[in-house]
């Protein structure tokens, strides 16, 4: 169990470590991690929390998403993007953390952060995000839902209160790079709570999940 204090904030939570991608994959399929956060919550256009669960509970294999053109691209990405993060924020210490975390409290929840930076005044989590639009949307002056309930995941997991998502964001007519920073909800964080608590005493018993639809992403 690690107690770190880092920017003046108390991180409460365990760190495991994995030493091949394999590894990884066996660690998220243990717990909830922060991409399955808004598909628990009915907040995800491609995946439902049945599906959620029959993966989790090994009745389905997960989709191998290795080869797909949007994972290769958003892993190229990440650390060139992170440089420029640090380029513009020279102040920052930023650094890529290559552990999975656990929650304390809640031990199914897990995180895998994309960047941590310690700056003078406090601790502020970085995500890392490359989008294809057709037009801006949600983008011009929010980030989309299902990305918001992943942070919110992670800040409930690490302790941090404070996320800043980077994107990396392509149109027809430009590309552009957004800094959105994200802040603790307590009412939105105790909602998610609920609903990961439910749906992980539904993995352990076996009992399939009501199925949670959204009309709106």
């Amino acid at each position: 169990m690690e107690f770190k204090e880092i920017g003046g904030v108390m991180l409460q939570y365990t760190e495991i470590k994995y030493n091949s991608e394999r590894e990884w994959h066996n660690i998220r399929a243990s717990g909830i991690g922060g991409s399955d956060a808004s598909i628990i919550f009915g907040k995800n256009p491609w995946k439902t929390s049945r599906k959620l669960w029959r993966e989790k509970t090994g009745l389905e294999e997960s989709e191998d998403l290795s080869e797909k053109e949007a994972i290769i691209k958003g892993n190229m990405m990440e650390e060139p993007l992170l440089n420029i993060l640090r380029a513009r924020h020279p102040d920052w210490k930023i650094k890529k953390p290559n552990v999975t975390y656990k929650s304390n409290e809640y031990p199914f929840m897990l995180a895998n952060l994309d960047g941590i930076a310690d700056t003078e005044n406090e601790v502020i989590g970085i995500e890392i995000k490359t989008a294809t639009v057709r037009g801006l949307g949600i983008w011009k002056e929010d980030i989309p839902i299902y990305y918001y309930l992943q942070i919110l995941h992670y800040m409930i997991v690490t302790g941090i209160r404070k996320f800043v998502l980077f994107a990396y964001i392509e149109n027809f007519e430009n590309t552009l790079l957004k800094e959105y920073v994200i802040k603790y909800d307590h009412d939105d964080a105790q909602a998610l709570i609920e609903k990961e608590k439910t749906f992980w005493e539904c993995v352990e018993t076996k009992t399939q999940p009501e199925i949670e639809y959204t009309l709106e992403f």
